[in-house]
């Protein structure tokens, strides 16, 4: 019998041991992290499905993986006789509705609370309620039967180094406990690995490609508690965050020491903090559910800040140039590249810097129809080799001390059909919209969506994934809290500020045949006041390497468009060519000439 199938029997059987009807199981942990450690990949465990979002229902008779379209085609393959079947998920057509027309009242519910936010369960707890169907909230199926689970990882935590943190420990704490009174709380509990990395200028390496650390914050009005893994902090690390009013503690002891808390206004963000942690908290203490304070405090980044990674910017860019020049002269030389090859040149690339930490996520290089699946990635048992004509779609970053970077190319294979060269022009007119447009301060950023894909609506043509995500600073590359997707709700935290850091990246996705993306990271810039004296912003472009213009079809261009185009290459090439000796500036300016 195929193993999933196998497991999803075990997970049945439990079920009726345990009197559970459907069992709810995302992708998450204690931390509701997008990326999440070997540990808790328990939907990968359970029906082989290896993307970052995702949610499994099971029922005796039904089990479904529930994701979004960046998912749908790699879902379709991964399920494959398993047992489970692929529900694409929508604003419409959701996991919580789908469940409700299946259970009758009195139903039971089982959910693992360590991995459901405290608001995720409240409304899923209201939800069934008004079904007259129970939830079971510590309903933990895996433990029992996923043998050889991985350990969660122990890496060493180490410092931002205050030259690029630039603010320290003690100035990020006096601002938080600041915010802290201005609630009434006087404690504050936090999970989300991402600003606790921020606010203790610590990083580590417990998930790949996020220089983020397990652990549990909990700052007080004199005391900060840190809970980490035993053993992934040195000697003088320790010392120096114990003299700045540190205590640390064990990881596990987080639970044993929220019990003790008594009569404690505490401040948690009911969207980062597990509910399992929230429950033991004693009734005599008040829970103020309002946003991590550093979840704003982060996402607007110095002017310091922007040259850092304006310069990590640079050197991300004149790895790209190396990868370019080397990847069309060994095709050109008849060598035989894989995805793989490219994946693995490109990083020792990145690595050669001296400020180079990582990867900022796993490389997505696909070729011709692995292109069309958003989030492909090839594997030593699955790939392919650049030995036809074609796009190749590659979607890469790293992570800087100074910087975090993302960006995405395609680049010609031999001949290009005029479908093709249509296509890419298209994508590059719905890029340039959105980065050529001025838009009020403090606007939520989902409204903007509409602006970058009017160009493809324009050709009845969409994409199934949003149209950019925040990016962190030498944090996680998908950081919010702002988001350019339509397909967001226009929240008071998704409004965007002077300082942010968003990706631009529409694509057109021919399933069997290519994809086509195009992403730059850019920052909101001020461009001017009107009359009332409301502030107007504009994007400028961070990422930095050519688009390719013999992909363009330029009668699809308007000429404000070749303008943005000349634009932006002439700041690629002045920014990038100071770098690269005469053969490759020579090579760079052949890629930016002008339209």
């Amino acid at each position: 019998m195929n193993p999933h199938k196998q497991r999803l029997e075990q997970i049945r059987e439990m079920m009726r041991v345990e009197g559970i009807d459907a069992y709810i199981l995302p992708m998450s942990d204690p931390h509701l992290s997008e990326y999440i450690p070997s540990f808790w990949k328990g939907i990968e465990w359970l029906c082989g499905f290896s993307g970052s979002a995702g949610v499994l229902l099971i029922t005796q008779k039904e089990a479904s993986l529930w994701t979004d379209g960046r998912y749908w085609l790699q879902a379709q393959k991964q399920l494959q006789d398993t047992g489970f079947v692929l529900q694409k998920a929508t604003k419409d057509h959701t996991y919580t509705s789908y469940l409700l027309s299946l259970l009758p009242p009195s139903s039971v519910v089982g959910i693992d609370g360590r991995i459901f936010s405290l608001k995720a369960k409240s409304e899923l707890e209201s939800l069934l309620h008004s079904a007259h169907i129970s939830l079971h909230s510590q309903c933990d199926l895996l433990s029992p039967l996923w043998q050889n689970r991985p350990p969660l990882q122990r890496e060493p935590i180490f410092e931002h180094p205050l030259e690029y943190a630039l603010q320290d420990r003690g100035q990020k704490l006096s601002t938080i406990r600041e915010k802290l009174r201005e609630c009434g709380a006087d404690s504050h509990l936090i999970a989300s690995l991402e600003d606790i990395a921020w606010i203790s200028n610590l990083r580590g390496s417990d998930i790949e490609c996020n220089p983020v650390f397990m652990s549990y914050l909990l700052i007080e009005g004199l005391n900060t508690y840190l809970f980490i893994q035993e053993g992934t902090l040195s000697e003088e690390l320790q010392k120096k965050l114990e003299s700045e009013g540190f205590i640390i503690k064990r990881y596990e002891e987080i639970e044993e020491h929220l019990k003790g808390l008594r009569e404690r206004k505490i401040l948690l963000d009911p969207e980062r903090i597990p509910s399992s942690l929230s429950q033991i908290l004693h009734p005599s203490n008040t829970l103020i559910q309002e946003y991590n304070p550093s979840l704003f405090l982060k996402s607007i980044k110095s002017k310091e800040q922007i040259e850092h990674i304006k310069n990590a910017m640079e050197q991300d860019g004149v790895a790209l140039c190396h990868l370019g020049i080397w990847l069309e002269e060994s095709l050109r030389s008849g060598e035989r590249i894989s995805e793989l090859d490219i994946e693995s040149k490109l990083h020792s690339l990145r690595a050669s810097h001296s400020l180079f930490w990582g990867d900022s996520f796993n490389t997505i290089v696909g070729f011709n129809a692995n292109g069309a699946q958003c989030h492909y990635r090839a594997t030593k048992e699955s790939y392919s080799y650049i030995d036809d004509k074609g796009f190749l779609l590659l979607d890469s970053g790293g992570s800087y001390l100074n910087g975090t970077t993302d960006i995405t190319r395609v680049f010609p294979i031999g001949e290009i059909s005029k479908e093709q060269k249509r296509d890419y022009t298209l994508v590059l007119k719905a890029h340039i919209a959105m980065s050529s447009s001025v838009f009020p301060q403090g606007i939520a950023m989902p409204l903007l969506d509409a602006l970058t894909r009017a160009p493809l609506w324009k050709y009845h043509l969409d994409y199934a994934h949003g149209t950019g995500h925040g990016v962190g600073y030498f944090l996680n590359v998908h950081e919010g809290p702002q988001v350019l997707s339509y397909f967001a709700p226009p929240l008071e935290k998704s409004k965007v500020y002077e300082g942010m850091i968003t990706s631009i990246e529409p694509g057109i996705y021919r399933e069997g045949k290519w994809g086509i993306r195009l992403e730059n990271l850019v920052v909101t810039q001020l461009d001017g006041v009107s009359e009332e004296g409301r502030e107007f912003l504009r994007f400028e472009a961070l990422s930095l390497y050519p688009f390719e213009r013999e992909c363009l079809e330029l009668e699809l261009l308007e000429k404000s468009e070749r303008e943005w185009i000349n634009s932006y290459h002439q700041e690629v090439y002045s920014r990038l060519s100071k770098y690269l000796d005469s053969k490759m500036q020579k090579w760079l300016e052949k890629k930016c000439e002008r339209l």
